[in-house]
């Protein structure tokens, strides 16, 4: 397979990323970059090369999955962790403070006493 913009045949495979790269796969097109010019392209394989790299295709989007959901494990702890760190500080903060006090009876000042 060749460039169509600059005849090289230094060509990969692409990551997936745009937003019609569903579209192309649906019809059976595989996105390719040329190392030389950076060029993107969509190429249809011939059925018989693509069962080959379907299994090799698949082993890295299962690691790829299981690194997602890693990752998406640690943000969801972390922010219970953060959520529940707010909530005791909320708590301590709002809380009512009671004064303390020795005898247990109420003290009126004399000065009430006297009027």
């Amino acid at each position: 397979m060749k460039c169509p913009k600059c005849g090289s045949a230094s060509v990969r495979e692409s990551r997936r990323g745009k937003w019609n790269d569903p579209v192309h796969r649906a019809v059976g097109q595989t996105a390719y970059r040329c190392r030389d010019c950076r060029a993107r392209f969509y190429f249809a394989e011939p059925p018989e090369s693509r069962s080959s790299k379907n299994s090799s295709r698949r082993r890295r989007r299962a690691a790829h999955a299981h690194r997602g959901i890693q990752r998406r494990f640690l943000e969801v702890a972390l922010f219970v962790i953060a959520l529940v760190l707010f909530l005791v500080f909320l708590r301590y903060i709002t809380r009512e403070q009671v004064p303390p006090s020795d005898s247990g009876q109420l003290s009126i000042p004399s000065a009430v006493l006297t009027a």
